[in-house]
């Protein structure tokens, strides 16, 4: 017998290609996966060199454009829409939204049409939590019930929410099932050595370009965990027109993060930073970076935190620690070369 056909969005990224892998790890499914390009090897060769991986079938199709994705969805069971656009470094307002949105209803419409059973879509926390009142600082624990305020979001927070909102809004209109996946700060390790903005964090920590490091509340969950997540979303009957908050449950802050790679990777001569960044210093830097405008609000404060409890539920216990996700995130960062050793070579 055929098994069922998985479509994969973004099949090259991040999180899409670990929700490939974990697919293709329950033997239940073939899978099928989008990119942009089939033949930019930078972003596609490290599917082929993976023993799980080249399983997957590599098909054409942009957010942006009708074309392909007719083709992409034939036959398919099942989609997983993990594809979005992800900032790395300056946003102009209006460039994530739309490929986010208009990405989003694009691959709902063309699921219904290939009669797709269900479509479950990566959305964020930040479709959850953002857009605060800036003095609002008192403790929260957020839920599934919450919803980002976007009128006071960032470009990527209100990407999110948007795009979120048009699968909800879609799901009802075209009759299709619809589940969300809505993780945290997703770490864990990486399949590729091509930028990854989750990856940031660790590899300033590990390279030294970081000097000192906020005390700032990091809430995360591992990648592994949110891949899984993906898969039992898409199957379980009670997962019909659900959101899942995907989050460790154990957030840490930023310099308890240091202190654990320091730890294991400073014997091997890693500058892994050991000094605090003090609140004033933060906030003159601010002045000029956005990175540190981003976080000065938040220095030393435990603003925001997640209940996973129905994500726990949905996967059957509990999820993979920090402890366990920054190391290994670390490791696959040395190991493919991203972050260089002391004397420029790979961790041995």
């Amino acid at each position: 017998m055929d098994l069922p056909v998985c479509l994969v969005t973004g099949v090259s990224g991040f999180v899409a290609g670990h929700v490939a892998l974990a697919l293709l790890e329950t033997k239940r499914f073939r899978v099928r996966g989008t990119v942009r390009d089939p033949n930019n090897a930078a972003a596609v060769a490290h599917l082929a060199a993976h023993a799980t991986l080249k399983g997957v079938e590599l098909v054409e199709a942009d957010l942006l454009s009708d074309a392909g994705w007719e083709a992409a969805l034939e036959g398919c069971a099942y989609c997983c829409h993990c594809a979005s656009p992800f900032p790395i470094g300056e946003v102009e307002a209006g460039s994530l939204v739309a490929p986010a949105v208009e990405g989003t209803e694009r691959v709902l419409r063309f699921a219904k049409q290939a009669g797709v059973q269900r479509v479950v879509v990566t959305s964020s926390v930040v479709a959850i939590s953002s857009g605060r009142d800036p003095k609002d600082t008192a403790p929260r624990i957020f839920t599934e019930a919450d919803v980002s305020n976007v009128d006071s979001c960032d470009e990527y927070a209100k990407s999110k929410t948007l795009a979120e909102q048009a699968a909800w809004r879609l799901s009802e209109e075209l009759g299709l099932d619809v589940a969300t996946v809505n993780p945290s700060y997703v770490i864990g390790p990486l399949l590729s050595s091509r930028d990854c903005s989750s990856a940031m964090l660790v590899k300033r920590l590990l390279s030294g370009d970081m000097p000192a490091v906020p005390r700032v509340w990091v809430p995360s969950v591992d990648v592994r965990d949110v891949a899984k997540a993906h898969v039992r979303a898409m199957e379980a009957p009670e997962a019909k027109g659900q959101r899942y908050l995907l989050d460790s449950g154990a957030p840490l802050w930023m310099t308890e993060v240091a202190a654990m790679l320091r730890a294991e990777y400073g014997p091997l001569g890693f500058k892994v930073p050991r000094f605090v960044a003090p609140y004033l210093l933060i906030a003159l830097f601010a002045l000029w970076d956005k990175g540190a405008a981003a976080v000065k609000s938040s220095i030393g404060r435990k603003v925001t935190s997640y209940d996973p409890s129905k994500a726990r539920a949905l996967l059957g216990g509990e999820l993979i620690g920090p402890e366990r996700s920054y190391p290994d995130m670390a490791r696959s960062l040395i190991d493919l070369g991203v972050v260089k050793g002391p004397r420029g070579k790979k961790r041995g």
